[in-house]
């Protein structure tokens, strides 16, 4: 929903796959808890979140 929402704002017809990958990490942030020892090691959700949209193909 927020894809779709962040599409309408911008004046597109449809969504995109930019469209879902500009949202991914702020919808999905507080969906993630790490375990105490990763934030001691200074890992972060956005970090985890990030690299998973960069080794994920966009279908076509």
């Amino acid at each position: 929903a927020a894809a779709k929402a962040w599409a309408w704002l911008g004046g597109y017809p449809a969504i995109t796959p930019d469209h879902v990958q500009t949202m991914l990490v702020p919808v999905w942030r507080h969906r993630i808890r790490l375990r105490p020892e990763a934030e001691i090691e200074g890992v972060s959700v956005d970090a985890i979140l990030t690299s998973v949209l960069q080794q994920t193909r966009v279908p076509i």
